[in-house]
């Protein structure tokens, strides 16, 4: 699981920001996540295909 101020487990440079779908997994930034959508790459967890992106604003509880 990605904690507040966590990088992202791709690029190590960018706060992990952003979810997958259906799976659900986190832990990468936003930026990675639609590198890996973009060439029709599956979740790197899990291998699932990529449904959706979505952000996440992890500042507030």
């Amino acid at each position: 699981n990605s904690e507040p101020g966590e990088l992202c487990t791709i690029c190590f440079e960018r706060a992990a920001d952003a979810a997958v779908f259906p799976c659900g997994h986190v832990g990468l930034c936003y930026q990675c996540c639609l590198g890996i959508h973009a060439r029709g790459g599956p979740c790197p967890f899990c291998r699932t295909k990529l449904d959706q992106i979505v952000t996440i604003d992890r500042r507030y509880p």
